[in-house]
């Protein structure tokens, strides 16, 4: 599988889209894009008319992502432990 090709990326956001939605105290922490777009095919038009340049795009999906970033970097996921609120 070709990870750079649109379906192969595609799929994998849906999953992880699928996935972190399952879990509450992480679906509270997702940006509100994951929430609205169910996949990417809806996603990118909506980034490129938003920002213009690819810079922007990134920065605007890595500033969103951040706060679930730093929540699942801080909290220990060992099996069995409950992750703090």
């Amino acid at each position: 599988m070709n990870v750079t090709s649109p379906t192969a990326l595609d799929q994998a956001y849906v999953n992880l889209r699928r996935e972190f939605g399952r879990v509450p105290l992480i679906k509270t922490k997702l940006p509100e894009f994951v929430s609205r777009w169910e996949s990417l095919g809806e996603f990118w038009p909506f980034s490129k008319a938003k920002h213009g340049s690819y810079q922007a795009r990134r920065e605007y999906i890595w500033d969103s992502l951040r706060s679930l970033l730093e929540y699942l970097k801080a909290e220990d996921r060992s099996p069995g432990v409950e992750p703090n609120q």
